[in-house]
């Protein structure tokens, strides 16, 4: 039951009544343990040359949303930037950001 909410929850577009008050009430309770001097996981793992879960979270979203027909162009975008990142062909960087603009 991730972050306290029934998996059933997070799918509030299945029309169950509450389940988006549900699931963004627990995400706000976890955003406000956050400080600003924080690092993801992710971020970590690439400070670390460690290998990242973004290809399975971010890729995976982008190539099943592509078989249904359906674009999710900003995991997708993301999913790449963080490849060539693990590869050495892109810096960490907070203008990478910049470069989602239109996805």
């Amino acid at each position: 039951m991730p972050f306290g909410v029934p998996a059933r929850a997070w799918h509030a577009a299945a029309g169950e009544p509450g389940a988006l008050a549900q699931t963004m009430d627990a995400l706000g309770k976890v955003a406000e343990t956050m400080t600003a001097d924080g690092m993801s996981g992710t971020l970590q793992d690439l400070m670390k040359g460690r290998p990242t879960e973004v290809e399975f979270f971010n890729g995976n979203i982008a190539a099943e949303g592509k078989r249904a027909g359906v674009e999710a162009l900003a995991h997708g975008a993301i999913a790449q930037m963080i490849r060539e990142v693990e590869r050495g062909q892109r810096r960490i960087d907070p203008g990478n950001l910049g470069l989602m603009k239109g996805n």
